[in-house]
C-alpha cells in the first residue's frame, strides 16, 4: 500500500466502514468496506494519524439499544488499538462535525463520489479536521 510521511486516513466506522486516504490536504482514494478490510488498510499503510467518527450514545436512544452488541464501538476499539500499537494519534470527532460539509459543498470542492455515502462521511470528517482543527484549508473558497 501507499507510503509517505504525509499520509493519513479518515474513517466513518460502522457495519459498512467508510474511509478516505489523504496525502496532506488532498484525498487520494476513498472506499467502503467491512471492518476487517479497514483494519488491514490501516495496518498496511504508513500513515501519520487516523481521524474517526466517535460513537456517542444519547439518552434518547439508549432504551432502543438494549441488547445491541455495539459493533461500531467494537470497530472503534480495534481502530484505537491498531493506532496505539503503531504509535500514531487516533483523533475522534463527533458525528455532528461532519454535517458542515454537505453533498453540495463536497460537489463544489470536487470531491463528491455518488453511491459511496460512508466514504463521503469519512471525507467530511477529513475536511472538518483540515478546516477547523488544523486550519490548513479555507472553507470560503479563497
Amino acid at each position: 500500500m501507499a507510503e509517505g510521511k504525509d499520509l493519513w486516513i479518515a474513517v466513518d466506522p460502522g457495519k459498512t466502514c467508510g474511509w478516505s486516504l489523504w496525502k496532506g490536504n488532498k484525498v487520494l482514494k476513498t472506499g467502503q468496506s467491512n471492518s476487517l478490510a479497514l483494519f488491514r488498510l490501516i495496518e498496511e499503510t504508513d500513515v501519520k494519524f487516523v481521524v474517526y467518527e466517535r460513537f456517542i450514545l444519547r439518552a434518547s436512544a439508549a432504551k432502543a439499544m438494549v441488547g445491541n452488541e455495539f459493533g461500531t464501538v467494537q470497530t472503534i476499539g480495534v481502530l484505537k488499538y491498531i493506532c496505539k500499537r503503531k504509535g500514531i494519534p487516533c483523533i475522534g470527532q463527533t458525528p455532528a462535525q461532519r454535517t458542515f460539509f454537505t453533498n453540495d459543498r463536497l460537489k463544489e470542492m470536487g470531491v463528491y463520489e455518488k453511491g459511496k455515502p460512508h466514504a463521503m462521511d469519512s471525507v467530511r470528517h477529513g475536511l472538518y479536521y483540515l478546516a477547523f482543527t488544523k486550519k490548513a484549508i479555507s472553507i470560503d473558497g479563497n
